[in-house]
């Protein structure tokens, strides 16, 4: 499993026999959002009973006060998980610390058997961005080890080096001296040319979070943008600050699209990564039309709430795709139906829950090898980020393309590839149980309804969705 971002996890009732379910609980349990998640709203009374029965509070008579249950579920099993190894510090330990505690002086203050290492933490926000709290007094525990340290030995030099990280500083509690790592501050710096000696800008971020790529745009007017690229490998710039300083250096080409990166309602994006907002153009070539992958259905989007375009809550881009599929929510063999509610709001959520599962499914199958299935129908390869990070989107990722119909419709009109957003009913990654004679169905986005009892003719089409950043 590679999601790394998982909020919630709802199959409780297959805690105990996968482990891989509880590890992923265990990895996202680093940050809870204070904000009440609504993605349980699919619970049945009887899910509720079943874990009230464990426990755990669903939070329905207490919305006031309520946090997500999976916080107190998640909690109580990595409390258990803990409790299981020794009373030693693990991985998870937290370190809350007074910075005027933590002295930046030279040399130790008296002798010592064990280096103990802790390293600023990194929190995950709701839209799966890291960052750092703002007065940086959080250290997570990293390791240790046996080592005689005499008194007055400079401490410079004396730990083991940490990559992504710098020493700051050490407190001393008996024997053990305590090591303390910042993140790193990472420079990079942009050049036109590898024979320009002056940046044209320069940015500086900590190692690790998200960074915004300086625009070319400004830097020429042949109508070309570039894709910066690193002066020691050639190697594309990332999403977030490394853990070393680069140079980059523009590689320019000629764009499908005018926008750089996208970022309104109703934008086409292209392989190339660049866009266009539909009421900017009356057409496009068939060149755009073939390298279409995507129409973005809301910049704004919250996987916490489920809300989006009009509430400005998240900011998270995110986009349908344009490769269509008519097929099975599940397998053909009727023991292969999933019989788990998933989120409302998540769909990568839904996606992990289900590949957990151990059940095979048509239709995330198909999502799976979404980018070989897009050359098979197109001819056009994915590659880069585009490759990846493709999912069936939930109900309310889903909604949003209905929430912004005009922009969203005559966007995959100007491609004209016949998808039709506004008449067609389309599967979402939401299931749900208990709802129709206690029967298995899944949230479809239709015109008409948004409920489809499992029985009831269930092949239909679905498009995948990403984000976009």
């Amino acid at each position: 499993m590679t999601e790394k971002d998982i909020k919630v996890l709802l199959d409780f009732q297959h805690f105990d026999e996968n482990d891989s379910l509880s590890k992923l609980i265990k990895a996202a349990h680093e940050n809870d959002s204070e904000k009440e998640d609504t993605r349980f709203a699919v619970m049945t009374d009887d899910e509720v009973e079943m874990l009230a029965a464990a426990g755990v509070d669903s939070g329905r008579q207490q919305n006031k006060d309520r946090r997500s249950f999976i916080k107190s579920l998640g909690g109580l099993l990595v409390f258990l998980m803990v409790c299981t190894v020794c009373a030693c510090k693990t991985d998870s330990e937290t370190k809350y610390i007074d910075q005027t505690e933590i002295k930046t002086t030279t040399y130790t203050p008296a002798d010592a058997t064990e280096l103990a290492y802790y390293t600023q933490r990194y929190y995950i926000d709701e839209n799966g961005d890291k960052y750092l709290q703002e007065r940086s007094e959080d250290y997570v525990y990293s390791s240790s080890e046996r080592k005689t340290v005499k008194a007055g030995t400079k401490i410079a030099g004396l730990g083991k080096d940490i990559e992504g990280f710098e020493q700051y500083g050490f407190t001393q509690s008996g024997k053990t001296l305590n090591l303390y790592y910042r993140a790193k501050t990472i420079t990079y710096r942009f050049f036109i040319s590898e024979t320009d000696t002056k940046p044209v800008i320069t940015l500086v971020g900590k190692a690790g979070l998200p960074l915004t790529a300086p625009p070319t745009k400004s830097y020429t007017t042949s109508g070309k943008i570039a894709r910066w690229r690193a002066k020691d490998d050639f190697s594309p710039l990332g999403k977030t600050y490394g853990k070393v300083n680069k140079d980059y250096y523009a590689a320019w080409f000629t764009p499908l699209g005018t926008k750089e990166r996208p970022d309104a309602v109703g934008d086409i994006v292209f392989t190339d990564g660049t866009a266009v907002y539909y009421a900017d153009v009356t057409s496009l070539n068939e060149e755009q039309k073939k390298h279409a992958i995507a129409v973005i259905v809301s910049t704004t989007y919250n996987r916490t709430t489920g809300n989006g375009t009009g509430f400005n809550e998240g900011k998270l881009i995110i986009g349908l795709g344009t490769l269509q599929v008519e097929t099975y929510w599940y397998g053909w063999v009727e023991s292969n139906l999933f019989k788990t509610s998933t989120s409302t709001n998540d769909g990568r959520l839904n996606h992990a829950i289900i590949k957990a599962s151990g059940d095979s499914f048509n239709l995330f199958s198909w999502v799976d090898d979404y980018a070989t299935n897009f050359y098979t129908a197109t001819g056009i390869y994915l590659t880069g980020e585009f490759e990846t990070g493709w999912f069936i989107p939930s109900y309310s990722e889903w909604l949003q393309a209905r929430i912004s119909l005009t922009p969203v419709k005559k966007a995959f009109d100007l491609i004209g590839n016949g998808i039709n957003v506004e008449d067609d009913d389309f599967y979402t990654s939401t299931n749900t149980m208990g709802i129709l004679n206690d029967k298995v169905s899944w949230y479809v986005r239709s015109s008409k309804n948004n409920l489809l009892n499992q029985s009831d003719d269930p092949k239909h089409k679905a498009l995948a969705m990403r984000e976009f950043k």
